[in-house]
């Protein structure tokens, strides 16, 4: 939705506010008014107003793929899952979406997400250039499930040329939704399965006896 998101932030002005956080100095260089900037631009986004025609669209496609269906809003931009940076994490998901407004306002979230503090704090250590970042919101059924959380096709912890290390994927998930998994707000379980050694590596036991669910009302 990059389209959208241009259009949104020309018309709140939100662009021009963006160019000036950018290069106030203090922001630049002070790491707690940056903070408090940030959260600033955020909130602005959420004051931001969807054009008719705009809202009207998102509307059609919720209705039209998800009639009466509580959703998940999940944020995915181009920063990653590059070679040197993966940005998991860093953005916002906004779970159980039901209604219109719910849905707008969720999206802006996602939008504004883009300026999180540790988004900012992670791209800047990478070297990558905040205005060219692009948020997709990514609308899925939210459904409960048993474990959930997140997988990579490779071992993050051994980068050893191998070849028992070769096909590894990485696991850290726990009981019910997995938005806790991503936030690393918990101990997730974590472990390495091996396919040519046919072996499972336990990394972490989750200690945790919470279970997030999805709410059906």
């Amino acid at each position: 939705m990059r389209r959208a998101s241009d259009q949104f932030l020309k018309e709140n002005k939100l662009d021009d506010a963006i160019y000036t956080m950018l290069n106030d100095q203090k922001f630049v260089h002070d790491p707690a008014y940056r903070r408090a900037y940030l959260t600033r631009m955020r909130e602005n986004f959420q004051k931001g107003t969807v054009n008719a025609q705009l809202r009207a669209e998102m509307l059609r496609r919720l209705h039209a793929e998800f009639p009466g269906k509580g959703v998940f809003a999940r944020s995915s931009t181009n920063s990653e899952d590059l070679p040197n940076f993966n940005g998991a994490g860093l953005y916002t998901t906004v779970p159980n979406v039901r209604g219109d407004e719910q849905l707008v306002e969720a999206i802006k979230t996602l939008w504004a997400s883009v300026w999180n503090f540790e988004a900012y704090e992670a791209r800047e250590r990478a070297g990558i250039d905040h205005v060219k970042i692009y948020m997709a919101v990514l609308i899925q059924e939210g459904i409960n499930s048993e474990s959930s959380g997140v997988m990579i096709t490779a071992d993050p912890f051994n980068r050893e040329i191998n070849p028992i290390n070769k096909g590894s994927i990485y696991i850290s998930a726990k009981r019910g939704l997995g938005m806790k998994v991503v936030e690393g707000q918990r101990i997730a379980e974590q472990v390495v399965y091996r396919p040519i050694a046919n072996a499972v590596q336990v990394l972490t036991r989750s200690e945790e006896d919470s279970l997030l669910i999805f709410d059906e009302r």
